[in-house]
């Protein structure tokens, strides 16, 4: 019969890289994990901008939608504007 200890040792000898490339994808996805508060964060400042940008865009549509009804736009006026 043969020793354990052959055994024992190829068997050791197989788990070692198995054991690395495991503790690679843990470290890996403990560095993903760490990331994402940093991307949700880019994500909410994305988000805000947006909606910042649809405030103003709205904003600038009702002026020029209330200078159009006003008075402000006259066939003998020259006006200058981005409306």
């Amino acid at each position: 019969m043969s020793s354990p200890q052959p055994q024992r040792e190829f068997v050791s000898d197989q788990l070692t890289p198995a054991d690395e490339e495991f503790e690679e994808v843990i470290v890996k996805s403990e560095e993903e994990i760490d990331d994402q508060p940093n991307l949700l964060d880019f994500i909410r400042r994305d988000l805000h901008q947006n909606d910042v940008w649809k405030e103003e865009a709205l904003a600038d549509h009702q002026r020029c939608t209330q200078m159009r009804n006003s008075d402000y736009f006259t066939p003998n006026r020259l006006v200058t504007s981005l409306c």
